[in-house]
């Protein structure tokens, strides 16, 4: 979903939880840069602090990581990557 004409729009989910997975992939020594492929929006657009992505294109993102894991444990490095920081002035 495009918003505002952007991809990351104004609603959805803050593009620092899709940088976080791409982190984690590039730690994993996997082809980070492909989860990115072809949807408009590089790593670096992503870290500012106002870039939001819609819940469509986190979806794509968060299928495609879990394609290129496969069984090696996804959501637990994930997790474990997470800081309350991450979470802005709420966390």
């Amino acid at each position: 979903m495009v918003s505002s004409g952007r991809p990351w729009g104004n609603a959805g989910i803050p593009g620092i939880y899709v940088v976080l997975l791409y982190d984690v992939l590039a730690g994993m020594g996997l082809d980070a840069p492909s989860l990115l492929a072809g949807l408009g929006v590089s790593r670096d657009e992503l870290l500012a602090p106002d870039r939001r992505v819609s819940m469509s294109l986190a979806q794509t993102v968060a299928e495609r990581g879990v394609a290129m894991v496969g069984e090696q444990g996804l959501g637990f490095r994930y997790a474990r990557a997470m800081s309350i920081t991450l979470h802005g002035p709420v966390g």
